[in-house]
């Protein structure tokens, strides 16, 4: 789905390819490269005549993907956010997720994230997997969550020890680390499924 949107046609795309458009420039920006500032500028009208909080949520995953580009040990990278996706553009994406949920389910609080290293192999993630991550869902005791912890992006097992949260590896090699701030913890989401295929958009 690489297609060019112009200008005159911004009314005409759906609300996930306006998303994506508007993270794309928004993303180009941050990194300090030129772009289209009228077809930018015109995506963000765009964004506002509709009321859906796009530019909100593409400018803040746009700024996710700055942080996590500038992190050489990243665990995880935000791949994809349903948010805006309809039925159609979900079964292009990831046909899989329609077995792994019912029907009814609302695809737009889940992201997919691709998972990098070896940290939660025993949990049968490995290197380059797809996750499919609920952002509404509050993290309980075991869960594996993906956060941001002091600009850090993790996918770690959640507990409570004593009071204080701690995020766990799968991995014997990796040890576990104490939450001393939780101010500085910023959980993303909790991880339902693995998904074994995830086409490019």
């Amino acid at each position: 789905m690489n297609r060019k949107i112009k200008i005159s046609s911004l009314e005409a795309v759906s609300d996930y390819s306006l998303y994506n458009l508007v993270k794309k420039y928004a993303f180009r920006e941050l990194l300090g490269f030129t772009h289209n500032q009228k077809q930018f500028d015109a995506a963000i009208e765009e964004c506002k005549k509709r009321r859906k909080g796009i530019y909100q949520r593409a400018s803040e995953d746009a700024f996710l993907d700055f942080l996590i580009s500038k992190d050489e040990e990243r665990e995880v990278q935000k791949t994809l956010s349903l948010f805006f996706a309809s039925s159609e553009e979900i079964e292009n994406i990831a046909p899989e997720i329609k077995k792994l949920l019912p029907n009814a389910i609302d695809f737009s609080r889940y992201d997919i994230y691709n998972v990098s290293g070896d940290s939660m192999i025993n949990a049968g993630i490995q290197d380059g997997d797809h996750v499919l991550v609920d952002t509404h869902a509050e993290a309980k005791e075991d869960d594996i969550i993906v956060a941001i912890y002091i600009e850090r992006i993790f996918i770690k097992r959640y507990k409570e020890i004593d009071g204080h949260i701690y995020l766990f590896s799968e991995n014997p090699k990796f040890s576990p680390f104490k939450v001393y701030n939780r101010d500085n913890l910023k959980i993303l989401g909790v991880v339902k499924f693995k998904i074994s295929e995830i086409s490019s958009i």
